[in-house]
């Protein structure tokens, strides 16, 4: 008879959690992010260990990080509100992040 080990036993334990966690997760940016979390490769988080070097352009001011830190969590980065131009932003201001990505 195999000798199991812990791990193997968690192991089936984590799958079947992470696929009904994924299955519970119908909006996409919510998907995403699990499914960038939870990459095989390991390394979703590499940016967070780069050298900030502003000689290099590698510098991200504090209102960068935090907003880049809230989607990678998935925080809610401010209320929904009606903007000046008339549309309406979402709490994770996808809107002007769309705006930003097309200009």
């Amino acid at each position: 008879m195999p000798a199991f080990k812990q791990k193997d036993w968690d192991r089936l334990l984590v799958q079947e959690e992470y696929s009904q966690l994924l299955a519970s997760y119908t909006e996409p940016r919510h998907r995403a992010r699990l499914l960038a979390a939870s990459s095989e490769s390991d390394h979703s988080g590499d940016w967070l260990h780069v050298l900030l070097i502003a000689a290099c352009g590698l510098h991200l001011d504090n209102k960068a990080m935090r907003v880049a830190m809230g989607l990678r969590l998935g925080c809610m980065l401010c209320k929904s509100h009606t903007c000046r131009c008339g549309a309406t932003v979402d709490t994770w201001h996808s809107r002007f992040l769309l705006q930003a990505q097309l200009q």
